[in-house]
């Protein structure tokens, strides 16, 4: 049945595809087999390894797949209209997580080469979305990516922690996390080292509590089916 449905859906709604499965969504960017397994879901949440800083990294679903592909034509393909969709799911997750009031958001900062090439910052598009979602403020300046390091796609989990340990700076907004509790916000999450470096930094000018999220990541403990 589920199989005749999907496939009257494909046919009267060709040009809509879930960002999960890739099958057709006529209601926009989830179709509603993967939106009920996220509503049922205990959703996931990783740990990295320098936990000092960080309550938990929380995640949608795996870093695979139609997901991964779609993930990666939202960072680097210009298509920053998976930014609301994802950020409504995140938001759903804050909530479920009751996280959703008396925190701020901080995205994870590009450099300004980076942020000129490609023309937005993809983190920054999603906590604006979320912030939007929940009524919560978003502190895009609270970090500066202070060092252009190479991409970590092909590196060890090794070399990813010394390639982001001193990548990151207090910006000019800083101060504004004194005293607060803080979610850092990316796209994804695969060994923890920019969310661990970033949350270092939070901690450096006294943020109370620090949790991260990311629409996917490549580690953790994953309670979903996806």
């Amino acid at each position: 049945m589920a199989d005749y449905r999907q496939m009257l859906i494909s046919l009267l709604f060709p040009n809509k595809k879930c960002l999960f499965c890739g099958k057709s969504s006529p209601g926009g960017n989830i179709c509603i087999f993967c939106a009920q397994k996220l509503k049922e879901a205990n959703l996931a949440y990783c740990r990295p390894e320098n936990f000092t800083n960080l309550q938990d990294i929380f995640f949608l679903a795996p870093y695979e797949s139609t997901f991964r592909r779609n993930l990666i034509k939202y960072k680097y393909g210009g298509k920053k209209e998976f930014a609301e969709p994802l950020g409504h799911l995140l938001a759903n997750l804050l909530t479920k997580k009751n996280l959703a009031t008396e925190v701020i958001l901080v995205p994870v900062p590009i450099h300004p080469n980076r942020l000129a090439a490609r023309g937005y910052n993809q983190a920054e598009l999603l906590a604006t979305a979320i912030g939007k979602e929940l009524n919560l403020p978003v502190l895009p300046h609270a970090l500066l990516r202070a060092v252009d390091n190479p991409s970590q796609v092909k590196m060890t989990r090794k070399e990813r922690y010394e390639n982001t340990k001193y990548a990151f700076a207090a910006g000019p907004d800083a101060a504004k996390i004194f005293g607060k509790r803080a979610i850092i916000v990316d796209d994804i999450c695969t060994t923890g080292a920019t969310m661990t470096a970033c949350a270092s930094i939070l901690k450096s000018v006294a943020a109370k509590e620090i949790w991260g999220i990311t629409a996917a990541s490549r580690q953790g403990k994953e309670n979903n089916e996806f």
